[in-house]
């Protein structure tokens, strides 16, 4: 579980653990966890993303990150593990331990990433604070315009349905529903 300055907390069956950072204040902000493909358990926090492998805590800075605010995780098809920051000026992919910006195209301004999605054609959606949502099919970006989608403005969360539906929780106009078949949203 994440709290808000006081590490995580582990349930046992019987109790909780506490994981505490000494080192890092801000490390014990959790915002968002992952669990990966190998069992890993990622953990975005506003000191910078932590991964969990077996007792051993790792914690990946600025020294990687554009910042070390974590908003959104996902894992893809390929095992990369993308991380969407408050601040950050691209999305990056993290993989064979090292960060990879994707940097944005066509001129397309990048704003906070609050959400990640992976649909099951392998194209990555971004949810934007103020940047509404893109598509990303590992070539091009492509914005979905607010012709598309009035109030796309900001986006908190993304997800794909079973129906190949993309839904999109915006902050002033509820559920976005995007149907990739249909000619219209």
């Amino acid at each position: 579980m994440g709290t808000t300055n006081l590490g995580i907390l582990i349930y046992d069956g019987s109790g909780f653990l506490q994981l505490y950072d000494e080192d890092c204040s801000e490390c014990n902000s959790a915002r968002v966890f992952l669990e990966d493909i190998q069992g890993q358990v990622w953990i975005g926090t506003d000191g910078g993303l932590k991964r969990l492998r077996g007792n051993q805590v790792t914690l990946f800075t600025t020294h990687g990150l554009s910042v070390n605010q974590i908003r959104t995780l996902e894992e893809d098809q390929w095992g990369r593990i993308w991380v969407g920051t408050l601040y950050g000026e691209d999305p990056l992919a993290f993989e064979n331990e090292r960060f990879r910006f994707i940097k944005m195209q066509n001129g397309l301004e990048l704003n906070p990433i609050y959400a990640l999605a992976e649909d099951r054609g392998g194209t990555m959606w971004l949810g934007l604070i103020k940047g509404g949502l893109i598509t990303y099919d590992g070539a091009f970006m492509k914005p979905i315009t607010s012709s598309e989608g009035p109030g796309l403005e900001t986006i908190f969360s993304v997800i794909e349905r079973s129906n190949g539906e993309i839904w999109a929780g915006t902050s002033t106009k509820g559920i976005f529903i995007y149907s990739p078949s249909a000619t219209t949203p």
